[in-house]
């Protein structure tokens, strides 16, 4: 019998295509949301993997759509609402959220409200009549998103996809629209293999820690893949930029860690040597690249289809991520789905 977790994990392809869907018939109120902004400046907040996916929407959104962004952790803003008080005004907040009631997540709208700030909201929820689309000026509700297990999974991938959808809407590229759709039967055929392939690949194999090595619109994506690692298999794990893994953090890299790489911008004569690095320190090396295959001294390669921009490899990677955390905490004795004092959303109860 499945776990839950593997079960959330193999039907993301289906549930993805049908939150693009339900986006696309949202395109138009988005497209006008977004254009009728005076500011230009846009917040992403959330909690957890909402604030790790925030990071990667507001690199996005920025990039493609020239937009002035910021991404701030909600708890934060919420307990230093001071700070960013400036940076909300007349901005447009995007909130994503599994749950869509997240206490420092609404709490942070209603100090935004109490204190009269002038602030349009648009939320994405993975559950349907949530306090947090009530509070919003434009919700796009998905109430099938949310998963059986704790973790976040296909919450995760669709979140990021759907904020790389927000990006080219919001930026007028159609053709980068296109691509993200165009990837779903790839994506499809992409799970079962690449499933089976991690599968196969982590037997007989345990480790100590994980690191997550990617750069630009994938960022914050990563660091959700350390969390994953963290929360599934309870293992350390940490994201780092490519480059910067070697400032520092390879000293705590060795036989016990298994690593992640993927670069957008193939520069084989960069990621070689590093790949070479890593080796050095004794790390397993799992890395994703197109079908050229110009990367070399990997442990495992996965081919991910070669795409034009960086947001539609984020399904890919984040997919191979919990696969590999799926499989290294079965492989342990751990229940992938209900991790020990781990909710899947959290409720301050101080009041």
């Amino acid at each position: 019998m499945l776990s839950k977790t593997e079960v959330d994990i193999t039907t993301q392809a289906a549930i993805l295509a049908r939150a693009l869907a339900d986006m696309d018939k949202m395109r138009p109120q988005i497209t006008e949301f977004f254009r009728s902004s005076k500011s230009k400046r846009v917040v992403f907040t959330g909690s957890g993997s909402s604030y790790c996916l925030s990071q990667s929407g507001a690199l996005m959104l920025r990039h493609y759509a020239g937009f002035n962004t910021e991404a701030i952790a909600a708890g934060d803003l919420m307990l230093n609402f001071d700070v960013y008080a400036n940076s909300l005004e007349d901005a447009i907040l995007v909130l994503p959220s599994r749950s869509g009631q997240t206490s420092e997540v609404i709490r942070a709208i209603d100090m935004i409200k109490k204190r009269g700030i002038n602030c349009r909201i648009f939320s994405i929820c993975g559950l349907g009549d949530t306090p947090l689309a009530k509070l919003s000026d434009l919700a796009l509700e998905l109430p099938y998103l949310a998963e059986e297990a704790v973790c976040q999974t296909r919450a995760v991938t669709v979140f990021f996809i759907l904020f790389g959808a927000l990006a080219a809407i919001a930026g007028g590229k159609d053709d980068m629209y296109a691509e993200l759709r165009q990837m779903l039967p790839e994506f499809e055929k992409y799970i079962p293999v690449t499933g089976n392939a991690i599968k196969e690949f982590l037997q007989n194999k345990t480790f100590t820690s994980g690191v997550i090595l990617a750069d630009a619109e994938l960022g914050g994506l990563a660091d959700e893949g350390a969390m994953a690692i963290k929360e599934i298999c309870l293992l350390p794990s940490n994201y780092y930029h490519l480059l910067d893994v070697r400032h520092g953090p390879i000293v705590t890299i060795n036989q016990g860690t298994i690593c992640f790489l993927i670069s957008h911008k193939l520069a084989p004569g960069l990621l070689n040597p590093l790949i070479a690095d890593l080796k050095h320190r004794g790390a397993t090396v799992v890395a994703l690249q197109g079908k050229n295959g110009e990367l070399s001294g990997q442990d495992l390669s996965i081919i991910v289809p070669d795409c034009k921009y960086a947001a539609s490899l984020g399904m890919f990677l984040i997919t191979a991520i919990q696969f590999a955390s799926l499989y290294m905490a079965l492989a342990t004795g751990i229940d992938p789905d209900t991790p020990p004092d781990l909710k899947p959303w959290i409720k301050l109860d101080d009041k």
